[in-house]
């Protein structure tokens, strides 16, 4: 009886020690994490046009990542693009709601995630009868957005906000892409 005792001790000892160190062998990222950092830290604001003729100062606002969850290594991104368009004609304003797709690539040096490869998927107006004046503007603000993205983090390992981030920025050399979380692996 003892021998049982000593042998579930064991057993239970080596499953804590096993949970424990595949924690220390990689970082998980979750999309709670990723959608909080670009909610308080990611602002687009962007100017186009002809001053005098046509200009559109675009805000994207409301982003929403959802990782890993329509296509492996792929981060869906969803927000709303308020325009201010003024013209020779006037002032008019609509909301596009947007959704894009990237790879998310991450810069070891930084720490920081960045999103490459960025393709609009869908850009939908509201109110409908400004589609046809905002759709010239598409192409101009989809490129915009990959610069964007290509120069802006969409997350940053903080060595500030907690020993955990300091550790993973210090070990961490890429990362994998699981549906609703990044994984940063500790090793190579």
């Amino acid at each position: 009886m003892f021998k049982k005792i000593q042998m579930m001790f064991a057993a239970l000892l080596c499953t804590a020690l096993l949970a424990a160190c595949s924690q220390l062998t990689q970082y998980a990222l979750t999309e709670q994490q990723v959608n909080e950092y670009l909610q308080q830290k990611v602002e687009f604001q962007k100017q186009l046009g002809l001053p005098g003729v046509f200009e559109a100062n675009i805000t994207l606002k409301d982003m929403q990542a959802k990782i890993g969850r329509a296509e492996p290594n792929q981060v869906i991104l969803n927000g709303t693009a308020d325009l201010n368009l003024s013209t020779l004609v006037g002032q008019e304003h609509a909301d596009v709601a947007l959704s894009l797709a990237a790879r998310p690539y991450f810069d070891s040096e930084t720490g920081a995630i960045y999103l490459r490869e960025m393709q609009l998927l869908n850009a939908t107006v509201t109110p409908q009868s400004l589609e046809k004046s905002t759709k010239v503007l598409m192409p101009y603000l989809k490129n915009s957005l990959q610069l964007f993205f290509n120069q802006t983090p969409v997350y940053v390992l903080d060595s500030n906000r907690s020993k955990e981030e300091a550790l993973v920025r210090q070990l961490a050399k890429g990362i994998e892409i699981k549906p609703g979380k990044i994984i940063i692996p500790l090793s190579e």
